[in-house]
């Protein structure tokens, strides 16, 4: 790992140290998804935090958008989603019963990165 200081911290070296090469065909395939009136967006949205959310959390929030969402229509978007990225992107977990999902340790700070790019290139 490079030592940061004051003067070489600056984008070059981010994206050095960071974006690696690897991640790049999964970073085009978020920013893909990042069409407006796609449900998908608005799940990547809600799990940006890195948290886990409940099912009826994450279909509860995508209704007020779409006007629909039910639990077979989000399980099948979020096995598309990992079906294109071809990676565990989207983490699924049962707790009592509960189905909670959550986005990959690893993809959130691209996720991030995508939706921050896209966002600042749509405004």
């Amino acid at each position: 790992m490079e030592n940061f200081n004051e003067k070489n911290f600056n984008m070059a070296t981010l994206m050095r140290i960071y974006f690696k090469p690897k991640y790049t065909n999964i970073f085009q395939k978020i920013k893909e998804i990042n069409t407006p009136e796609s449900p998908k967006n608005n799940i990547l949205m809600i799990l940006l935090d890195g948290q886990w959310h409940s099912e009826n959390e994450i279909i509860r929030i995508t209704r007020k958008q779409h006007g629909f969402m039910g639990t077979v229509t989000l399980q099948v978007m979020i096995s598309n989603i990992n079906k294109n990225l071809t990676t565990n992107y989207l983490q699924k977990r049962i707790v009592n019963g509960n189905i909670y999902y959550k986005l990959s340790d690893n993809y959130i700070l691209l996720t991030r990165a995508a939706y921050t790019k896209y966002r600042f290139i749509r405004k």
